[in-house]
């Protein structure tokens, strides 16, 4: 991430000093990062932090926290995703990590109809983990602006291919594809939300989750930072232009 010219700054918390420790120790190539000019590494609360943000004092937050169980379940909750709409500058986006397709649909449906009550635009998008249980992963795209299916930066894209690894225009779009029974239960969802006055009710009984501890403790906020230009939703107004300079980010 700190190796796209357009990072200024880089913010990341981590609630245990210990697990900075063990990264340094043992996956060293990962944890030189910690000591990138660009990086800001505090040792503390990213839910603490968030909340006492200054207004728009960010321009991208990705969340990677474990679980949403124990200690962990506020980072999935409406009053963390409103901290965060404040504390991102009006053309930010945040993007969490939301469960597996094939296990946690019940909660992926649920997270992103949370995070439409906040935000304009929001995608829940799926990348390859090998060492998760089914090797795909979801996470939600939650933007105050910019459409990630939109038209993207055509020079900076070209940019960027020349050295990822993995990203391309057409994986970019691929990513937001969603399996056809996850597609169905989106629709049933927005469908049961509009006959009812009080929709998160009709949830309650389909909250299904399957508890999965994982070795990762660290909570991490950032992304790419390709510039978009403006479309029109049905649930908003048209976006702003692309940002040209980037505020710090944050990495909870």
């Amino acid at each position: 991430m700190v190796n796209h010219r357009e990072v200024e700054l880089a913010r990341q918390v981590e609630i245990d000093e210990e697990v900075v420790r063990i990264c340094r120790k043992h996956i060293p190539g990962i944890a030189s990062a910690y000591d990138n000019e660009k990086v800001d590494l505090v040792i503390g609360d990213g839910i603490r932090l968030v909340q006492e943000a200054n207004p728009g004092s960010y321009d991208v937050i990705l969340i990677d926290s474990t679980d949403p169980v124990g200690p962990a379940a506020p980072l999935f909750e409406a009053p963390f995703y409103h901290a965060i709409h404040r504390a991102l500058s009006d053309d930010g986006i945040m993007t969490t990590q939301i469960g597996d397709y094939s296990y946690h649909s019940a909660h992926i449906v649920e997270i992103i109809h949370r995070l439409e009550e906040i935000f304009p635009r929001v995608y829940p998008y799926a990348a390859p983990i090998p060492m998760y249980p089914s090797g795909v992963w979801c996470f939600g795209l939650a933007s105050k602006g910019p459409d990630p299916l939109g038209e993207l930066n055509p020079e900076r894209s070209e940019q960027i291919e020349a050295d990822a690894t993995h990203w391309n225009r057409e994986f970019h779009r691929a990513a937001f594809a969603l399996p056809n029974h996850l597609r169905k239960r989106l629709e049933q969802r927005h469908m049961r939300w509009k006959e009812s006055s009080n929709g998160w009710d009709l949830l309650a009984a389909d909250r299904r989750l399957s508890p999965r501890m994982r070795f990762w403790s660290v909570c991490l906020l950032t992304e790419l930072p390709l510039s978009v230009p403006d479309h029109d939703s049905h649930r908003m107004k048209s976006a702003k232009p692309p940002c040209t300079t980037w505020k710090p980010m944050i990495l909870c």
